[in-house]
């Protein structure tokens, strides 16, 4: 996914990766200040592939970073279940997730070379897709989790659930907020937000975005950018 984001000049350093018996490698991403930098090397990155933690990078799945997948043994999955695959725009979360939970062999390979470019929305585009785009952020990760996960401790189901939705699903929040006004927005995911129970930070955090004037969401952002640091 996202192929376009990957920097080639290091694609010998992912290449040697493909041979071994990975069920999928989730690739780490740099901010770079414009799509001209994916022609450079990245010698600052580490080289280095380690075990997926689902705790710390489901959030990578899907939407911020790019996966490769092994097509082997994505077609055993395929032929096994396909029926949530169209319940949301992102259905390489299903199968990703799907994989992560039975071979339990899905690497990160921690070298900065995706592009992780900020997109821009025309009106039509906005108007069409953006409420369906957030319902997604959440059918994408919650179901998924209900579905192939839901024998962790509810402690881990709660702290998987926060790293989504503090470092995912809160900035879509506030996008549709910016263009659809809160009752517009809190209503469309009204039911998507009953997948799993909502922990009770977080059902208060959104209460207090609810109920909070317009002009303190500027600052709910940043207080969102300095506790992720901490997740």
């Amino acid at each position: 996914g996202d192929d376009d984001r990957i920097n080639v000049s290091n694609f010998k350093k992912i290449y040697k990766y493909l041979n071994q018996n990975y069920s999928g490698i989730t690739l780490s991403f740099s901010n770079f200040k414009t799509k001209k930098d994916l022609k450079k090397n990245n010698y600052h990155s580490r080289d280095r592939i380690r075990s997926f933690n689902l705790i710390y990078d489901l959030n990578k799945i899907g939407y911020t970073s790019c996966q490769i997948i092994n097509v082997k043994l994505l077609a055993t999955i395929l032929k096994k279940k396909n029926e949530y695959l169209l319940k949301t725009k992102f259905p390489q979360n299903f199968l990703i997730m799907k994989l992560i939970k039975e071979y339990n062999n899905w690497k990160v390979l921690e070298l900065n070379c995706i592009f992780n470019h900020l997109a821009s929305f025309d009106d039509s585009w906005i108007k069409q897709n953006l409420l369906i785009r957030l319902k997604s952020e959440y059918l994408g990760y919650l179901i998924p989790i209900k579905k192939y996960f839901s024998n962790l401790e509810t402690k881990t189901i709660k702290r998987i659930y926060f790293n989504l939705f503090f470092k995912n699903m809160i900035s879509w929040i506030f996008l549709s907020i910016k263009y659809f006004g809160k009752e517009a927005t809190f209503q469309s995911i009204k039911k998507e937000r009953q997948i799993l129970k909502e922990p009770f930070l977080i059902k208060l955090f959104l209460c207090f975005i609810y109920l909070s004037p317009f002009f303190i969401l500027n600052y709910l952002r940043i207080f969102r950018r300095l506790f992720i640091l901490k997740l």
